[in-house]
């Protein structure tokens, strides 16, 4: 579990340079009308940063998950056999 945890803090660490990345890009923005409109925007950082924003929080989301089930596992153990039945019977993982 420890792994995971310094995993997950390794990704939201990313996740915050990325964040301050795209606010930079924002400052700099000259036409106003893009940050409000994403069709109309033709910031190809921006777009950039976004796509690796959006990979990022996916990866995220799943350790986040993986961190609750192991969570689960070591404070309840019939919870987490629930869980991850659950987990199973509705292919909950392929969502995230």
């Amino acid at each position: 579990m420890a792994l995971r945890v310094r995993l997950m803090l390794l990704k939201q660490d990313r996740l915050s340079l990325l964040e301050k990345q795209l606010e930079r890009i924002d400052d700099q923005e000259l036409t106003a009308l893009f940050l409000g409109s994403a069709r109309r925007d033709t910031n190809t950082e921006r777009k950039k940063v976004l796509d690796e924003i959006g990979a990022a929080l996916s990866v995220h989301g799943k350790l986040q998950f993986i961190l609750f089930i192991d969570f689960l596992s070591v404070y309840d153990d019939y919870s987490n056999k629930v869980l991850r039945r659950w987990i199973r019977l509705s292919n909950a993982t392929s969502k995230c």
